[in-house]
């Protein structure tokens, strides 16, 4: 119940605002922002912000030569009992980049740093490309490098998690955007999901659910990792941009 009065009052209060033009920079670029809530924090095959729902901002500029700095904070609570120095209740992203096109080839070259409060500090090499087949469909392919090599696995051993493979399709339905995508972290997970999106006045919605598989190798995954990890998720995300 409370969740689902958080959700309807943040999409309210979106759906409320006025709506702002893209900021022009003249010959420096644009610059942009958004707001939002989600039903839970997702990225890569695990949740967190306890499974809750929690808003976020962004601001995104870009150049006119195609480089982009783009930078967001969403609530990440820490979980009850973690120890003491590592508590947090939101993580900032940062993400320079470029971008530009090869032929038909669109290709994105960034690197995500994100800093949870008072706590870790990661960093994501990514690289990631789409073309458009027709009008309505495009296809693309994502890889992610973890700047840190990746955690240790089970056996105290092995690296898990170094590098993640992820590919899709997303075709224009007319009244939504669907898009289905398959995801693989390195002797970690699988994840399979299916989304929607579709703008309703001004404001971006996307619901998509995600099955999540954990690597069932005890060397890479313990018996309660692989319990957190092996889930479902249906996530809602409502985001406005200005």
């Amino acid at each position: 119940m409370k969740k689902t009065l958080l959700m309807s009052l943040a999409t309210t209060a979106l759906l409320t605002q006025a709506s702002f033009a893209e900021m022009k920079l003249g010959n420096f670029g644009t610059l942009g922002g958004y707001v939002g809530v989600q039903s839970q924090k997702y990225s890569k095959g695990t949740v967190a912000n306890r499974n809750t729902p929690g808003a976020l901002v962004g601001l995104d500029y870009n150049s006119p030569v195609g480089i982009y700095l783009s930078t967001s904070v969403a609530q990440d609570r820490s979980d009850p009992g973690t120890r003491q120095g590592q508590t947090y209740n939101y993580e900032w992203c940062t993400t320079p980049g470029y971008k530009n096109k090869i032929g038909q080839i669109n290709f994105d070259l960034s690197y995500e740093n994100c800093a949870l409060e008072s706590a870790t500090v990661t960093g994501t090499y990514q690289i990631k490309l789409n073309t458009d087949v027709n009008k309505q469909t495009n296809i693309f392919l994502n890889y992610y490098n973890d700047a840190t090599d990746g955690s240790m696995g089970a056996d105290g051993r092995t690296k898990i998690a170094d590098q993640t493979y992820e590919a899709g399709v997303s075709y224009n339905f007319g009244p939504f955007v669907g898009t289905g995508k398959y995801l693989y972290q390195e002797r970690s997970l699988d994840v399979w999901s299916l989304g929607a999106a579709k703008e309703i006045v001004g404001v971006n919605f996307d619901l998509t659910a995600y099955h999540v598989t954990a690597n069932s190798n005890t060397n890479y995954n313990s018996a309660s990792t692989k319990a957190v990890l092996n889930k479902d998720h249906i996530i809602l995300t409502a985001t406005k941009n200005f």
